[in-house]
């Protein structure tokens, strides 16, 4: 039903999505720079805290708080082990879950909770509801339950969440860039050789089309193949024991030693400095 509502080239950009679940750990303090967040995630501080810095803001988050990192953010991120430990959990959010959730919302308008003001908090309590949630779903991810049972869980976190900001700012997608879309077909294989002419393809638009829609949305073709390369890195930097060589080759790069160095002229911090010892 979601993808009938969706232009041909929208629906091609939502196929095979899926949650994903990760684990971050590290042993010593890390400062991470200008982090793009691709897709809607929430974030549970297991051990340590994190502080995130975005809109001239600096948010401490700790093991009782719950973390939204919202689509489109640029955030800069230090992680602060405590008994020589960080630990954090993340899901993301694909977007036809949301599109999904949306529709529910509009079927049931009056019968959830008042939305609340859409303002600049990223994080909130969590509840004995929250914490019951986000276990039910996280566990049905790594089992993994079938998708239709995640979805399922996945919603009573979203429906546990009603009345809140953070649930109003999890929302916000900004759909109708043309960066978005690039970011989303991008993230299909992010490896590839990608050029102007495949996206043109691919988005139903003139080479010409892109390269102006994106200067005004203060972007590039190359800018935004970049970001979404290098922030698939970083989760697999960070998440993974991948020898650097094949997150480099994964990510579109022949040369380790150039990837790395791109890696940390973007981060201000290398591969091999996110790694725990």
């Amino acid at each position: 039903m979601v993808a009938q509502l969706l232009p041909a080239s929208e629906q091609m950009l939502l196929q095979n999505s899926q949650m994903d679940f990760a684990t971050i750990r590290a042993r010593q303090q890390q400062h991470i720079r200008r982090v793009h967040i691709l897709a809607p995630a929430l974030c549970r501080i297991i051990q340590g805290h994190k502080i995130l810095h975005w809109q001239q803001q600096a948010l401490k988050v700790t093991s009782s708080d719950l973390l939204l990192f919202p689509a489109g953010a640029v955030v800069d991120i230090e992680n602060h082990p405590e008994q020589q430990l960080y630990k954090a959990e993340i899901v993301s959010f694909p977007l036809p879950l949301i599109h999904q959730y949306q529709l529910m919302r509009q079927a049931h308008a009056g019968t959830l909770q008042p939305s609340a003001p859409v303002i600049t908090s990223l994080s909130m309590p969590i509840t004995s509801e929250l914490d019951f949630c986000w276990q039910t779903l996280t566990h049905s991810i790594q089992q993994p339950l079938s998708w239709p049972v995640q979805q399922h869980f996945a919603q009573g976190l979203l429906l546990a969440l009603e009345g809140s900001v953070l649930l109003e700012n999890l929302l916000v997608i900004e759909q109708h860039q043309l960066r978005h879309k690039l970011q989303q077909l991008f993230l299909r294989e992010c490896g590839l050789d990608w050029k102007l002419a495949d996206a043109a393809h691919w988005l139903h638009l003139g080479e010409s089309t892109i390269r102006r829609k994106l200067a005004e949305e203060g972007s590039s073709f190359r800018q935004v193949l970049d970001e979404v390369r290098f922030t698939v890195a970083l989760g697999m930097v960070q998440t993974t024991d991948l020898p650097i060589s094949r997150v480099a080759e994964h990510c579109g790069y022949e040369s380790a030693s150039r990837f790395a160095v791109k890696f940390k002229s973007m981060y201000g911090i290398s591969p091999s400095e996110l790694r725990i010892n």
